[in-house]
């Protein structure tokens, strides 16, 4: 069993005008190493949590 911990993940948004924005997000912004998930299929095996990952985007309505 692992202990506690967290995941910090953050989002920023800017709206350049009416029509357009953007938008940035960061999954497991500290790079945390931990569990997530445990399978017992006659064993025991351990899935590691996703690293950091950045996802920009631009949204623009018509």
């Amino acid at each position: 069993m692992q202990p506690a911990f967290w995941v910090l993940d953050l989002m920023a948004r800017y709206q350049v005008n009416q029509k357009l924005s953007v938008n940035l997000n960061i999954r497991n912004a500290l790079d945390s190493s931990y569990f997530a998930g445990m399978r017992d299929f006659g064993r025991v095996q351990y899935t590691w949590g996703a690293p950091r990952s950045v996802t920009a985007s631009v949204r623009y309505d018509f």
